[in-house]
């Protein structure tokens, strides 16, 4: 099993999901702000989806609420899937959003990337 995320996604915000297709789905995240007061910016970036047309359905249902460009919906959960076996190039992930279905993410290349500025 891959090692544990490098921060804790309960109640993080997603702002914005600037690329979603088989091949790369990519999600900006502000974390929750009582457990990181200086507000980090995050992207989540999953490489070769192995499920797209579930994971592009929940970004089309989740930019359907957004107002104007920002997404604004609160991440309830996300973390390795654990009733999944991953391996290096089969990862498995869990995120349940705010007010929508919880949904597995499977793809083939993870990253999380501190962003810069606001």
């Amino acid at each position: 099993m891959p090692a544990s995320l490098a921060f804790d996604f309960h109640d993080a915000v997603i702002t914005h999901v600037p690329h979603a297709s088989p091949q790369l789905l990519s999600m900006y995240v502000e974390l929750y702000p009582i457990m990181y007061p200086d507000k980090p910016r995050v992207e989540l970036a999953f490489g070769h989806l192995f499920n797209p047309i579930k994971v592009i359905k929940l970004v089309n249902a989740l930019q359907d609420e957004a107002e104007e460009d920002w997404i604004g919906c609160r991440i309830d959960a996300f973390h390795y899937d654990t009733k999944k076996a991953a391996t290096e190039n089969n990862l498995w992930f869990f995120l349940a959003v705010d007010g929508f279905d919880g949904i597995r993410i499977h793809c083939r290349e993870f990253q999380i990337t501190q962003l810069k500025g606001r």
